[in-house]
């Protein structure tokens, strides 16, 4: 388990205490999702062109030849490598 996936168990378990304020929950909720986004996820290939591949998160269309390190949409990290 790496250090991102650590600190994400440690915030759910963190917001599962009784008695919090739903503002609290929503700034753990809120933390969890920018975590996420810093963690690579494989790009989707949707379409015929192999240059032409989808964000995982936001299915926003990405240009393989431009090898952005994030999704210019919604901020996600990317791992380009394609799996067949």
């Amino acid at each position: 388990m790496n250090r991102e996936e650590q600190t994400i168990m440690m915030l759910n378990i963190f917001k599962g205490d009784r008695g919090l304020p739903l503002s609290v929950i929503d700034n753990y909720n809120l933390a969890i999702k920018a975590i996420e986004k810093q963690m690579p996820k494989k790009i989707l290939k949707m379409r015929g062109n192999p240059l032409i591949l989808d964000c995982p998160t936001c299915k926003t269309s990405l240009y393989n030849y431009e090898n952005d390190e994030h999704c210019y949409k919604c901020g996600q990290a990317i791992d380009w490598e394609v799996e067949e």
